[in-house]
């Protein structure tokens, strides 16, 4: 499932790595070995071994008790094991982005290739639309809500819920800010709407990698302090017990 999320997604990541909506190959075909694949293997190893868990913890209560499952999911052994599977995967996800973008952009061959899909369409309240981006965002909104019923038919686990640290919401909003703005000011240009949409889209990843290594950092701490503080004491009760064994009777 990994692989093809992220797959999906990944001919586009060219835009957010560049932080512009430029690209050379991550919408060809030749793209999708050359670069798709490879950083869909990236973006999948950093949201599970970095993202995932303190994401998960800082839902809110209804949605850690649907993702709470996925805690414990050991990703490098399932890759491990599965590796051509999750490749596989990858290329499958990256070749249906850009089958459904000869669909769905100007550019695209279906679009070229069709008088159908270059006529526009007049809705109510809106301007006309050619059909092919009444479907690029008729299915990006369809997607949107089949994820949402998915979510809510989920089935719901018994485990605690954590209390959500809003400073973890706080930190990535403030390093996305920082690394946008920076964008920003070296590339004004970034302003105009494609491009500013995607350095926000990379800002917030970044932010979250940064966010997340910082939390658990911390939770690394807590427990290296709990763990000292749970030896001392142990070594107290055995030091009392050993000094109440002594004492005469």
């Amino acid at each position: 499932m990994t692989g093809l999320i992220v797959g999906s997604m990944s001919p586009d990541f060219e835009y957010y790595i560049r932080m512009r909506m430029f690209g050379v190959y991550g919408h060809a075909c030749s793209g999708i070995c050359l670069l798709n694949i490879l950083t869909g293997l990236a973006v999948a190893f950093i949201f599970h071994l970095i993202i995932r868990n303190p994401l998960i913890r800082h839902l809110p209560a209804g949605l850690q008790r649907r993702f709470n499952v996925y805690l414990t999911f050991n990703w490098t052994l399932y890759f491990c094991r599965h590796y051509l599977i999750v490749v596989f995967s990858l290329f499958l996800g990256s070749l249906s982005h850009i089958f459904w973008d000869a669909f769905t952009h100007p550019s695209g061959w279906f679009v070229s290739h069709s008088l159908w899909l270059q006529q526009e369409i007049t809705l109510p309240f809106l301007q006309p639309l050619p059909v092919y981006k009444l479907l690029q965002h008729g299915s990006s909104v369809s997607g949107l809500l089949c994820i949402a019923a998915f979510i809510w038919c989920m089935p719901q686990s018994n485990q605690p819920v954590m209390q959500i640290n809003y400073r973890y919401w706080l930190l990535i909003a403030v390093f996305a800010l920082v690394i946008a703005s920076t964008r920003i000011s070296f590339n004004p240009d970034c302003l105009r709407s494609g491009h500013l949409i995607v350095t926000i889209i990379m800002s917030l990843f970044i932010s979250t990698i940064v966010t997340s290594l910082y939390f658990h950092r911390s939770k690394h701490h807590e427990l290296s302090e709990l763990n000292i503080g749970n030896t001392i004491q142990e070594k107290r009760r055995q030091l009392k017990t050993k000094g109440n064994q002594n004492k005469p009777h």
